[in-house]
């Protein structure tokens, strides 16, 4: 029996590709925290505060944190002007810095932020959703 040499090639490419492309596929789905904090505007939900072992939980005005690629942070409150500042990654990408304010990264998913913010008077956490 003869085998066609062009015919075992193009099965050797064919298996070889379906094995390399389906590792590519799962590394590239994976977002960075930086890609998911650019990826769209992050609205104000509510705010939780731990203090004196009591969770207070209360709503403020809503507000709208757009993060942009070149290190700027704007918010706008609802009928407010927006207020631009500077923001980092620092930490290992576990911590976000808006202005001075140091925020600890809870969650970061594409659909959900929760930062930490440390208080005097207790641990805020701020909730945020797409």
């Amino acid at each position: 029996m003869r085998r066609n040499p062009i015919l075992v090639l193009l099965v050797l490419l064919a298996v070889s590709f379906l094995f390399t492309n389906c590792s590519d596929d799962a590394a590239s789905s994976e977002k960075t925290r930086r890609e998911l904090l650019l990826a769209h505007p992050w609205m104000f939900q509510r705010a939780l505060v731990v203090a004196g072992g009591k969770d207070v939980t209360y709503d403020i005005e809503v507000e709208v944190l757009t993060f942009y690629a070149n290190g700027i942070v704007e918010a706008q409150k609802e009928g407010d002007e927006v207020r631009t500042t500077g923001w980092q990654l620092v930490d290992g990408d576990k911590t976000v810095i808006i202005q001075s304010d140091s925020c600890g990264i809870r969650t970061l998913t594409d659909e959900k932020m929760t930062l930490r913010v440390p208080d005097k008077e207790g641990d805020r956490d701020l909730f945020f959703v797409k």
